[in-house]
């Protein structure tokens, strides 16, 4: 048969497809084949019964006819994800990667096109690319992650196809000698749906399914390489509706095709896996992983709302044996499709399952898939026929002459490799293994993954506080020997591990914001100060778990660390910050003195409002008297020195041993320093 033709096993109507399916003449005939199933998924992919999960089977025997070992069809996808990189400039050039809009509020206005645009990007002559090396890198962190191998000679080639938002004519790219090659990344796939007798609930669809092992939790995807290459302009298109249009009714009118060269020249990375993914739902969880670990890692934004992040999808299908433990060896796989520039993991969900439907509805009824390009419909749900698909040959690459040949050396290699942490994925399944050292809650183990410095300091914590626990069961002879002992002390490691894990997410986090000393929303322990260290907080902990301290003494101590000022010594060279120990004597005066308060000052719930009018107005006193103590903090604090409260605040709970209520406390010590002030008061008296 001709490509394209299809080769009917029986008669197919030659009814006519409806333009919203967005099918070819091609699709045309094999969607009217489509079984009734299939036919619902193209009109409605939202609304049918879906086609995969990985197991559908829809048998080939003849009506009436038993098929001992039916075959099935399952779904192989591969992505291409390109990421924008987080640099300051482009790739060769000195234009900022992101323009400041014309006020200089430093973000790119969508009216304002065509501004962070050089020489180069625009394909003026003579304009020659100038390398980012902080680009290289960046890639470069991103495979070593990956488990990748760092080319010690990286080369760029010329890609050439003409598009109107490609003023070059060829995009920059590197076909011969990529920066990456190798690498893998562990996807785990989140299975949302509730097994109920045999069958899956997926939201308010029922879907039937065999009762095989074919569905996966775990997905080990394999990298082909990863590549640097130059983005292109957007393009874009502003219709111009006649002035008798409204009138007829009639869409006539003129149509402008407009292009912005702001995104043209920028560093993208573009990751290349094999086809290890099976199913649509591997597809998303992918594509979420790999957002996951570019964020992680900081090697860009990876946020596809915005174009940052792109996923390509090749997508095609094959028949395996519904018995067949090793079905990777059992048939060569299809013909595949390419679905370009999926912006979001809905449509990548989406666009898989159609494309996997589309081509099963083919080769059911006899038909041949074409290697093409294809685009996603999000409106309609289908795939959409762009161009026959490019070979090697047709895209002419040749050594780019104008960009020299750039060397790694193992020193390079090693210095880069020195500062990639662990992957977010793989340290959140070492935080939840139940068998493991730290038995997280997932919820927990999220907050904690969601940004380097956030996992750095919980593991520090967690360090300082084992060894301040150990220290002080050794003081106090509470460690013993033998078995039982040291399982005791393993049971006591792992509750720490939870205690240390809520506190840092908790506490720690809250306590830093209401200090105002977070800097950046994602990462709000990155910027702690020199008193309130991961290894500090670890002490403090520690303690609490040895019984030095109680809870409630702990949360006063973690705000003052916060604010604490550091200690010079005589020639104003050197600085010491408190310990955890130092601020518990502060507050609370020395262990001794804590344990013989026999809490003849008043609890919180007597001092809140509507309690004992004598504990009020005790506290109040007492709040008035320390304000009047100290004339220069105060004089500071009504200056806009608001993070002394934290000073006002520990003196008050050191004097009633950690009996009063620091809220309630705070509130009266402001009330106090905003009062008129007595070198107000004795001007005003002066003056009259």
């Amino acid at each position: 048969a001709a490509p394209g033709a299809c080769r009917a096993a029986r008669r197919v109507p030659t009814r006519r497809v409806p333009e919203a399916v967005g099918a070819s003449v091609t699709d045309a005939r094999a969607t009217a084949a489509f079984p009734r199933s299939i036919r619902r998924w193209v009109a409605a992919p939202d609304n049918a019964r879906p086609l995969e999960p990985v197991g559908r089977h829809l048998s080939t025997a003849a009506p009436g006819v038993a098929d001992d070992d039916p075959p099935r069809w399952e779904t192989v996808v591969g992505l291409e994800l390109h990421v924008q990189l987080g640099t300051a400039t482009k790739l060769f050039s000195a234009a900022p990667r992101r323009a400041s809009s014309p006020d200089g509020s430093g973000s790119l206005s969508e009216s304002a096109p065509n501004v962070a645009v050089a020489a180069f990007d625009a394909a003026w002559p003579g304009a020659l690319p100038s390398l980012n090396r902080r680009a290289l890198e960046l890639a470069a962190r991103l495979g070593i992650a990956l488990g990748g191998e760092v080319a010690k000679r990286t080369s760029f080639d010329r890609k050439h196809y003409h598009y109107a938002d490609q003023p070059h004519g060829y995009q920059i790219t590197q076909q011969r000698e990529p920066v990456v090659t190798g690498g893998a990344l562990d996807v785990f796939v989140k299975n949302d749906t509730r097994r109920e007798n045999g069958s899956v609930t997926n939201g308010s669809v029922d879907v039937e399914e065999p009762n095989d092992s074919s569905r996966r939790s775990n997905v080990r995807l394999r990298v082909e390489r990863l590549q640097l290459e130059t983005d292109t302009g957007k393009s874009a298109t502003r219709f111009f509706p006649d002035d008798d249009a409204s009138k007829t009714k009639k869409k006539s009118g003129t149509r402008e095709w407009l292009v912005d060269y702001n995104r043209a020249g920028c560093a993208l990375v573009e990751i290349v896996t094999l086809p290890d993914l099976r199913s649509a739902e591997e597809a998303v969880a992918a594509v979420e992983a790999f957002q996951r670990a570019v964020r992680f890692l900081e090697v860009g934004d990876a946020n596809m709302e915005d174009g940052s992040l792109r996923a390509d999808v090749n997508v095609s299908v094959r028949r395996v044996s519904r018995f067949s433990k090793n079905a990777e060896n059992e048939e060569v796989f299809g013909e595949r499709c390419e679905i370009k520039n999926l912006n979001s993991t809905r449509s990548v969900l989406r666009a898989v399952r159609h494309e996997a439907a589309r081509q099963i509805a083919i080769l059911e009824i006899g038909g041949v898939v074409n290697r093409e390009t294809r685009g996603f419909d999000a409106e309609t749900g289908t795939t959409i026929a762009l161009r026959g698909k490019e070979v090697v040959a047709d895209y002419r690459f040749a050594p780019e002459p104008d960009v020299p040949t750039t060397y790694f050396t193992d020193a390079d290699i090693a210095e880069m490799a020195r500062g990639v942490p662990e992957l977010p994925d793989a340290a959140k399944q070492r935080l939840v293994d139940p068998e493991g050292d730290y038995r997280l809650k997932a919820a927990v183990a999220d907050t904690l993954v969601s940004h380097p410095t956030t996992l750095d300091a919980y593991e520090r914590a967690l360090a300082a506080a084992r060894a301040t626990l150990f220290s002080a069961q050794s003081q106090t002879r509470l460690l013993k020997k033998g078995a039982r002992g040291d399982v005791a002390v393993s049971e006591k490691s792992s509750d720490l591990a939870r205690t240390v894990a809520h506190w840092v997410v908790g506490e720690l986090v809250g306590a830093a914001k209401r200090a105002k000393v977070v800097r950046r929303a994602n990462a709000p322990l990155a910027h702690l100060p020199g008193g309130a260290t991961p290894e500090a907080i670890g002490e403090l902990l520690g303690l609490a778990a040895a019984g030095k301290c109680t809870a409630r003494m702990a949360k006063a101590a973690t705000a003052a660390m916060l604010v604490a000022e550091p200690s010079v010594d005589h020639s104003g060279s050197r600085r010491s910050w408190p310990t955890a120990r130092q601020t518990l004597v502060s507050l609370f005066g020395s262990e001794a003195e804590r344990e013989e308060v026999k809490g003849d000052f008043p609890t919180e719930e007597e001092t809140k409002d509507g309690g004992d009018e004598g504990n009020e107005r005790a506290l109040r006193l007492l709040c008035v008297a320390v304000v009047a103590e100290k004339p220069m903090e105060a004089a500071l604090f009504r200056g806009g020195k608001t993070r002394l409260m934290g000073a006002f605040v520990g003196e008050i709970m050191r004097r009633t041993k950690g009996r009063a209520d620091p809220r309630r406390a705070a509130e009266m010590v402001k009330e106090a320093l905003l009062a008129e002030s007595p070198e107000t008061r004795a001007k005003r008296e002066s003056d009259e």
